[in-house]
């Protein structure tokens, strides 16, 4: 599969993140002017917030753009959080595709 579609579904999931971010923010109680200056801590966190998100999409972006091709393996791996757990994966589906060339290899013989 491309990396276009890991990218278009990694900034769904970017905007999914950024458009949650403002269930925070409360409507103010009141007068409007008085309210907004007594919640604009919600405000300052928002947008604090928001611009974090900007700043991981863009580098994720940059990240994206050096990938050639994704598979399964590739999807499986960025999943993972130990290096252990990456190699058990890897190692394991070496092992599937040995069996499989063998297996095919096999069925070839025959």
């Amino acid at each position: 599969m491309s990396p276009s579609r890991l990218e278009a579904f990694s900034d769904g999931v970017f905007a999914i993140a950024a458009t949650l971010l403002i269930l925070n923010v409360v409507e103010p109680d009141g007068q409007l002017g008085p309210g907004l200056l007594h919640i604009w801590p919600s405000y300052v966190a928002y947008a604090v917030s928001f611009v974090t998100i900007g700043v991981i999409w863009i580098n994720h972006h940059m990240v994206v753009a050096q990938i050639a091709k994704v598979d399964r393996l590739f999807l499986l791996i960025l999943g993972q959080r130990s290096e252990e757990e990456v190699d058990r994966q890897v190692q394991a589906a070496r092992r599937r595709l040995g069996e499989q060339v063998e297996g095919a290899v096999a069925r070839r013989v025959e």
